[in-house]
C-alpha cells in the first residue's frame, strides 16, 4: 500500500515526499514494540525500494493516536464550568516521562467532558520539535471534509475509522456466509450419526448450491435429512 501510495505521489509530483507523517491508531501500550518491528520496519522498506538513483529517501514520523485513557483537564478556576478552549496542549506532569508524547484536545465539547487525544512518537525520522508537531497536528485536526471544527483526533486517523466501517458493511454479507457455514458444518457433525464425513458432504451441498445461485439456508437444520 505505501509503494502504490508513494508511486501515485511520484506521478502528481515528479519526486517522492521528504517527510511522511503517520498517524497511527487503535493501538495499546503493549503493541508498542510490535508496531515499530513489523509495521514501521516495512513502512521504510518500502521507502528504500521507492527511492531511485539520485533521490533522496523520505525521513518517516510515526504518531500513536489514542483515545482509550482515563486523563481529563479542567481549569484551575473552580467557578469555571465549562470545557476547556480547543488547542489545549498538555506535554508536563501528567504524560509519560520517557516518551515523546502529548495530550491535544483540539475540539470543543459544548455537552459533557472533552476528552483529549494521546499522542505517542513511536518514531521521530524528520526530527520535529514538540512545538512543531503540536501545530502540525492541532491544524490538521481541522482538515475533516465532514466538520467545519476540529476534530478530537486528528483527520487522518479519523478518515482511516470511517473507511474501515465502510469495508465492514461491504465485506458483511461475505463474513455472515462464512459463519452460517460453519455453524451449519459444525451442527452436521453433531446430529445424530452426524460425522466428519457427514460435514464435508455437506460442506460440497453448500458449494453446489452456491454455484447454482440457490438459496441459503438461513436457519441451520437440527437434523440430517
Amino acid at each position: 500500500m505505501v509503494l502504490e501510495r508513494l508511486a501515485a505521489y511520484r506521478r502528481w509530483s515528479q519526486h517522492l515526499p521528504r517527510h511522511i507523517l503517520f498517524y497511527r491508531d487503535n493501538v495499546s501500550k503493549s503493541q508498542y514494540g510490535e508496531v515499530r518491528a513489523t509495521e514501521l520496519s516495512k513502512i521504510q522498506n518500502a521507502c528504500r525500494k521507492a527511492t531511485q538513483a539520485g533521490e533522496t529517501e523520505p525521513l518517516n514520523t510515526l504518531v500513536i493516536v489514542g483515545k482509550r485513557h482515563h486523563a481529563r483537564f479542567y481549569s484551575t478556576n473552580v467557578n469555571e464550568r465549562r470545557n476547556l478552549d480547543p488547542g489545549l496542549i498538555v506535554d508536563t506532569d501528567v504524560f509519560a516521562p520517557k516518551q515523546f508524547n502529548i495530550y491535544l484536545q483540539s475540539h470543543g465539547s459544548p455537552k459533557g467532558t472533552a476528552r483529549s487525544g494521546h499522542f505517542v512518537v513511536l518514531e521521530n525520522g524528520s526530527r520535529y520539535t514538540a512545538d512543531e508537531l503540536q501545530s502540525i497536528t492541532n491544524n490538521i485536526c481541522f482538515m475533516s471534509s465532514r466538520a467545519t471544527k476540529g476534530l478530537s483526533v486528528c483527520t487522518p486517523a479519523r478518515y482511516a475509522d470511517l473507511l474501515c466501517a465502510r469495508l465492514r458493511m461491504y465485506m458483511r454479507p461475505a463474513l455472515e456466509i462464512t459463519i452460517a457455514l460453519h455453524l451449519w458444518l459444525f451442527q452436521l457433525t453433531l446430529a445424530p450419526g452426524g460425522t466428519d464425513d457427514t460435514a464435508f458432504y455437506g460442506a460440497q451441498q453448500w458449494q453446489t448450491r452456491l454455484q447454482a445461485g440457490g438459496p441459503i439456508p438461513s436457519i441451520l437444520p437440527s437434523t440430517i435429512s
